[in-house]
């Protein structure tokens, strides 16, 4: 007995345990025009690297993913595409049964903005934010105990401006971002090259106040999208689509202050829409990676110095479109959805060096545009 004792605490601490290998991981998928049905469910083997659908839900364009209370919790926000679709977008709210690896809907409710394109929580999963990419807007909804979306209890606001790019003619709200402290969200809009601050407090009617500054604004063109902390919250990356750049801000107490610019995509033609598209940083801590869409179609990959500045490694080529990608918890493999190629890749991550290799065990699945992974 005292030896199988013994092995049982060997398997659990080098982590053969087969449980303690699986995650499950979430893939929305864009159904205007397409073949798929929804959000995909996969189990992940970590072991292997090798996933296995579990369920589908059929959903009308879940196209990102915010997850609370340990998965428990899924948020999806549904976007309109068409222009039949107009005044259609909405933001939805699932259970999720880790047993089964099923999703149940709970309810929708309008996101009030076309083309709603980002959802988050905050840590206790009482408010949920989104971005109207066509309405230039943000919205936020409270929840219930269940986990629903409140109607009656909501937030909105409009953004306004324009650009000096071609995909700049109006506002265009591209993501809402909690900050690690939890006291501020920062608004990316793409339209007119701007980084709003708001004060945020969780527990108030109405949690979102202008902040002060209430915006930071970046170069002309550069259309800013997705922003990553670091791990230890001392630096702010924010992605910019049009141009294919990262600015590393140093943030402190809702303060940032500019640091660096640097190419997140090859520069091969200024005038081109880089299509830079999801910025990430690794479980680890030592790298951030970013992925670039247009003609280059890679996985840019950078070293996070000791003073949160970077310093370009690699560029991994991967599949066309790849809009989204999430590592898996233990920072072992990165998936990147690769729209146009119809494809979830699977990447091993050498935490020593950021390197990305191919797995071969990548899935065919109709216009994948996020993923997201929870633990089993």
């Amino acid at each position: 007995m005292r030896r199988f004792f013994l092995l049982f605490g060997l398997l659990m601490g080098s982590g053969l345990m087969a449980t303690a290998q699986q995650y499950y991981m979430l893939v929305g998928t864009y159904t205007t025009n397409s073949e798929s049905k929804g959000i995909y469910v996969y189990k992940f083997d970590a072991s292997t690297g090798t996933p296995k659908l579990v369920s589908v839900k059929d959903a009308i364009n879940p196209e990102y993913f915010a997850l609370s209370d340990g998965g428990k919790k899924v948020y999806v926000t549904n976007e309109n595409i068409t222009e039949a679709d107009n005044g259609k977008g909405s933001i939805s709210a699932y259970s999720f049964d880790k047993k089964k690896g099923e999703l149940t809907f709970l309810n929708s409710v309008p996101s009030i903005g076309n083309s709603p394109c980002f959802v988050t929580t905050d840590a206790k999963g009482a408010n949920v934010l989104a971005a109207n990419y066509g309405g230039g807007s943000v919205i936020l909804y409270k929840t219930d105990k269940n986990g629903a979306l409140q109607k009656d209890q909501k937030q909105f606001i409009q953004q306004d401006g324009k650009g000096v790019h071609p995909n700049q003619e109006g506002p265009h709200v591209h993501g809402t971002f909690i900050s690690p402290d939890g006291k501020y969200v920062f608004v990316t809009n793409l339209g007119n090259d701007r980084v709003y601050k708001y004060n945020f407090d969780s527990k108030s009617n109405t949690p979102l106040t202008n902040g002060t500054p209430a915006t930071y604004k970046v170069p002309d063109g550069y259309g800013p999208r997705h922003i990553a902390f670091s791990k230890d919250g001392k630096y702010l990356y924010l992605l910019c689509e049009l141009i294919g750049k990262i600015i590393v801000y140093s943030y402190n107490d809702g303060n940032l202050q500019q640091l660096q610019i640097l190419d997140a995509a090859p520069q091969v033609d200024k005038n081109l829409d880089n299509g830079s598209a999801a910025i990430h940083v690794a479980p680890n801590g030592h790298f951030l990676y970013v992925s670039n869409r247009g003609t280059a179609n890679n996985v840019a990959i950078f070293h996070i110095e000791n003073d949160g500045q970077l310093t370009h490694l690699d560029y991994k080529k991967v599949g066309a479109h790849p809009r989204d990608m999430d590592f898996t918890p233990d920072g072992k493999y990165l998936v990147v959805v690769s729209r146009d190629a119809d494809a979830l890749e699977i990447y091993g991550v050498d935490n020593e060096t950021g390197f990305l290799t191919d797995t071969g065990n990548s899935q065919s699945l109709p216009k994948p545009v996020s993923v997201t992974f929870t633990k089993y």
